[in-house]
């Protein structure tokens, strides 16, 4: 499986909304002759900008955005914090294959995937442990490499040092 990285964008539809409006709305107990002749036309309530990303392991692109349509697909009913029930709409999908780089563990993965059995699995099981193997060991004779590279610079500073001081000593 791969990993693919997935934006979405969107914009939301709250439909045809008209004011509810009664004479218990405005408080009107104090007045005399109150009319309300109030005509509120409905509008349509839409808000853009929905913008959600995140990552998804897939087979395919196509099965990748199947997955993000499981998170936020045209036509789905959102509720918001204020219990307001908005509709989906434009929803647009721009996926990207995430680039993994390739390790032993991944690689086993792969492999493993394949399912291979009987003596080409032995084998390549054979391989990947002897890859690891000679891996451990050569990290491990890097370190020590590493290790003696210190003390050499080390001791050429030393061995200056003592030359500085001899050549000193010799000029007086």
């Amino acid at each position: 499986m791969s990993k693919f990285k997935v934006n979405v964008t969107f914009d939301l539809n709250g439909g045809e909304q008209e004011p509810e409006l009664s004479y218990h709305s405005f408080p009107a107990e104090d007045v005399e002759e109150y009319e309300d002749n109030s005509y509120f036309q409905s509008t349509t309530l839409e808000a853009s900008g929905g913008d959600l990303s995140f990552v998804v392991e897939a087979d395919s692109e196509e099965e990748a955005e199947e997955i993000a349509q499981g998170v936020v697909r045209e036509g789905d009913e959102v509720e918001d914090g204020n219990s307001w029930t908005w509709v989906v709409e434009n929803a647009t999908y721009d996926i990207e294959k995430v680039e993994e780089p390739m390790t032993e563990e991944r690689a086993r993965e792969i492999l493993d995937s394949v399912a291979l059995t009987g003596d080409v699995g032995e084998a390549v099981e054979f391989i990947l442990d002897a890859l690891h193997t000679a891996t451990v060991k050569v990290e491990s004779q890097q370190a020590q490499i590493d290790a003696l590279v210190e003390n050499v610079k080390s001791l050429e500073a030393k061995v200056a040092n003592l030359m500085a001081v001899i050549n000193g000593q010799q000029a007086s």
